[in-house]
């Protein structure tokens, strides 16, 4: 293997993480590649971290940008790489010593375009170690969105891509969830995908991410995102049905998680418009392509009784929220 990989990293007012992140790439088993830092308009040390790092390692490339978001960084990053594979590392997040050398080896053993391993959610410097028995597996990309499994995520980071995949694609900008939009479409185009389960990605959660700050308010950009998607399938036509029932489905799931966020901290409003879409969309989910009988049972129980649903997972919620805390100390 021989091939050069780009390595994209937004960076945006994270001093305090973002010389974990570097390091760890630059140890990377895999010697042969570019790592492309955005600078995008930080206000802290990160840009005078990004150029000491410049200064030490000849492959690193560095753009300092007007704040444009973690869309608009991601897409400098792509608009300036020039290596046959790409990957994306959040500047907060950091990657195992052979992340891109495994991966890279998975996309050549299954011949695929796309690759994906397993990842570590910790807080700050604690990172818990989960034990698993490794596994790795070839999917037909429509194969994989349609199974029960929660295998397919559509995280931009912990994948390394065919740069060709993205030669139509940029990351929508002014919105969340874009890696939602982008990677399933890269994804679909890829056909296939190897997936392993083995932790080499170390996702970073701030404490406000994992206990839900109560003053975040509802974002509907997901709607937005999975509208887009279903418009995107419709264009394949008739024989991409079974793909449009489960984007209904998923976009029902993500309504219900929302409303449980809504109905935790008081949201009536945003509880109503919610329920109202969650009712539209579900009308549309063929169920013959759900295989699921759990996912069944909790579409159709949030149907008919919506608060109590919505009661047990926000209790449920703090359950794993005092775990976290208790993993923390």
């Amino acid at each position: 293997m021989n091939n050069l990989v780009s390595v994209i990293v937004p960076v945006y007012n994270v001093e305090n993480y973002l010389a974990r992140c570097l390091d760890s790439i630059i140890e990377q088993t895999y010697q042969n590649i570019e790592i492309i830092v955005i600078d995008d308009g930080s206000t802290d040390s990160s840009g005078k971290i990004c150029d000491e790092y410049k200064e030490k390692d000849s492959r690193i490339i560095v753009l300092h940008q007007k704040n444009q978001g973690l869309s608009g960084a991601r897409n400098s990053g792509l608009d300036l790489m020039h290596g046959d594979w790409v990957v994306f590392v959040d500047s907060d997040d950091f990657i195992h010593v052979d992340f891109i050398e495994y991966l890279l080896g998975l996309c050549m053993k299954y011949n695929v375009r796309v690759s994906q391993c397993g990842c570590v959610r910790g807080i700050s410097d604690f990172f818990p170690k989960e034990q698993v028995l490794q596994k790795e597996k070839k999917w037909d990309f429509k194969e994989l969105y349609l199974s029960p499994t929660r295998e397919f995520s559509v995280t931009a980071g912990m994948k390394l891509y065919a740069a060709e995949l993205f030669q139509k694609y940029r990351y929508p900008k002014g919105k969340i969830y874009e890696d939602e939009d982008v990677t399933f479409k890269v994804l679909y185009d890829a056909g296939a995908v190897a997936i392993s389960n083995r932790h080499l990605y170390y996702y970073y959660m701030s404490e406000g991410s994992i206990l839900r700050n109560s003053e975040q308010k509802i974002r509907y950009d997901f709607l937005d995102i999975f509208c887009d998607r279903i418009s995107f399938l419709k264009m394949k036509g008739q024989r991409e049905e079974n793909l449009i029932s489960a984007t209904e489905k998923e976009l029902c799931i993500r309504l219900m998680m929302n409303y449980f966020h809504a109905a935790q901290y008081g949201l009536e409003k945003d509880r109503a418009i919610l329920y109202r879409f969650y009712k539209e969309h579900l009308k549309k989910v063929d169920w013959r392509f759900i295989k699921s009988r759990k996912e069944k049972i909790v579409l159709r129980a949030f149907l008919l009784f919506p608060q109590m649903v919505a009661w047990i997972e926000n209790n449920l919620h703090i359950i794993r929220r005092n775990k976290y805390r208790r993993e923390k100390k």
